[in-house]
């Protein structure tokens, strides 16, 4: 009876030492699988440009980033110029830290032709007479200029603008032109010398989409290009208080800037 007793005793403690020692070895194993990878996050409305200055944050060298972003990837929904603004879908993901940078722009590309494919995006853009191109490329000025609830109806104004053949107005894009061009703001110091600068991005001077994306688009911006709201605004602004306000007339535009956009309708491009 002792001697079984014994038996049992030493069975539970041997059962015990051994899942403590299982244990501890998983958590040395995941220490260790932690310390090899690490997290990125492509948030929509991010640019090419910010995407490049996370990467070299994780340690990625110039080379490599430049090399990641001049590489042939092999998606049939991206340009012909090979360029990857716009198409980078917004998302956080984990990668070894021997991941090319090839392998983590591939990865956001990858989720991005999930998300044309799931939302039959390309079919949906050319019921508005948009090409898939074209449609990323409102869809990534809709998610500069709006928020969220509000995405539908810019991408309305958007469109009615296109269809009567009127800049779309844009400072996002004059923004974006200014990145290309004079990231430093050395050139162009002011307002009036930015909404002249002659860019294909720049739609305060030059009618229809701007060259491409200005930005990577979310989804739910992309999904406002493909279902714009039924209003039938011609303008908007972002108000002083945060909220949107729209017109159909230039002259309630105006008052809107009045009453409303005093100080944001002022900010430095």
């Amino acid at each position: 009876m002792a001697s079984g007793l014994i038996a049992t005793t030493v069975a539970l403690k041997v059962r015990d030492f051994i899942r403590e020692e299982r244990e501890k070895e998983y958590a040395r194993l995941e220490a260790e699988m932690q310390a090899e990878v690490f997290t990125f996050t492509i948030l929509p409305g991010e640019t090419i440009f910010d995407v490049k200055k996370k990467l070299s944050a994780v340690g990625y060298s110039e080379e490599q980033i430049e090399t990641g972003f001049s590489a042939n990837y092999d998606f049939s929904f991206l340009p012909e110029n090979g360029g990857l603004e716009g198409y980078l879908f917004g998302e956080t993901y984990e990668f070894y830290k021997s991941a090319t940078v090839e392998e983590v722009l591939g990865r956001y590309l990858e989720k991005m032709g999930e998300a044309i494919e799931k939302n039959d995006l390309e079919a949906k853009y050319a019921e508005h007479g948009l090409t898939l191109h074209e449609g990323i490329t409102l869809a990534s000025i809709v998610q500069k200029e709006a928020p969220g609830p509000e995405m539908a109806t810019v991408a309305q104004v958007f469109y009615s603008r296109l269809k009567y053949g009127w800049k779309l107005g844009s400072d996002v894009t004059v923004s974006y032109a200014l990145d290309v061009l004079d990231p430093e703001r050395e050139i162009y110091t002011n307002n009036a010398a930015a909404l002249s600068v002659d860019s294909c991005y720049n739609t305060r001077r030059y009618t229809g989409l701007p060259c491409g994306p200005i930005a990577n688009p979310g989804l739910t911006a992309l999904l406002a290009v493909a279902e714009p709201s039924k209003t039938s605004y011609l303008y908007f602004l972002t108000g002083d208080d945060g909220l949107m306000y729209y017109s159909s007339t230039d002259a309630g535009h105006n008052q809107n800037i009045r009453d409303h956009c005093q100080v944001l309708c002022n900010v430095q491009l």
